[in-house]
């Protein structure tokens, strides 16, 4: 498969963004992260009050707030375990080798497919901090006007704002990567044998996938379902999860 048709292939992202109102149901009075947002950028808007921080306070302030949800997120995944011990991201077999795996298991021979599975996993881990550059130099290009889209927008308008510009050229840093981390765990050579003795067992399906392909939509969906929750997270709390700056932005009285 072409580099390009990988790419056009991977705009099916799912964004499980976790509802505002369930988080802030246990927030700390005060919280609001999207109502206070929306008061402190009123210059960015003109429909604020005016107050002594400046256009550009606000502005790093959002920076800074999405800048510690990249790290979080890109720092979440790409640990040990970060993907293979969180069944909320961890990457699943394709339908058909899951099928083949559940048949080899009833004859105790599911070792080379489960092997593979973790490789994938592995390979994830490996390349999700490659995400975190691109993400932070998206963040610091951000313009007034994007910034004041994110604010207004839903929920998870910052997710999204990155999802629909970064999708390609993160899919693009990130799949040597993986290619390269199959490549060295023997997750490639595995894969290879896995196909060739499934050709001699009549009963199993024809389970040929691209392995780098499957790992990496997987893992470019993992890394935006886990931004999204750290989004909803400084959203909620943005003063207990963040810094002085989101503070004075965000965290002011009532």
């Amino acid at each position: 498969m072409s580099s390009t048709s990988r790419l056009a292939g991977r705009r099916r992202f799912l964004l499980r963004i976790l509802p505002a109102s369930a988080l802030l149901a246990t927030a700390p009075a005060g919280a609001d992260w999207w109502g206070r947002a929306r008061d402190a950028f009123g210059g960015l808007t003109g429909n604020g009050e005016s107050d002594d921080l400046s256009q550009g306070e606000r502005i790093d302030a959002l920076r800074e707030a999405l800048s510690i949800a990249t790290r979080n997120a890109t720092a979440e995944l790409g640990r040990y375990n970060g993907f293979w011990g969180n069944p909320e991201v961890r990457i699943p077999l394709p339908g058909l080798v899951q099928t083949t795996r559940d048949t080899l298991d009833r004859f105790g021979a599911a070792g080379p497919v489960d092997d593979l599975h973790e490789r994938m996993n592995r390979a994830a881990e490996d390349a999700a901090p490659q995400a975190r550059e691109l993400f932070l130099d998206a963040i610091d290009d951000l313009t007034l006007d994007e910034a004041r889209e994110i604010i207004q927008g839903p929920d998870d308008a910052a997710t999204r704002h990155f999802e629909t510009r970064m999708s390609d050229p993160l899919a693009a840093r990130m799949e040597p990567v993986i290619d390269e981390a199959l490549r060295e765990s023997g997750a490639i050579s595995a894969y290879n044998d896995l196909l060739a003795e499934a050709e001699d067992i009549p009963f199993v399906a024809d389970i040929a996938f691209d392995p780098v392909d499957h790992v990496l939509g997987y893992a470019m969906t993992g890394l935006f379902d886990t931004l999204a929750e750290e989004e909803a997270q400084l959203r909620a709390d943005p003063v207990g999860r963040g810094t002085e700056l989101l503070e004075r932005v965000f965290g002011g009285g009532e």
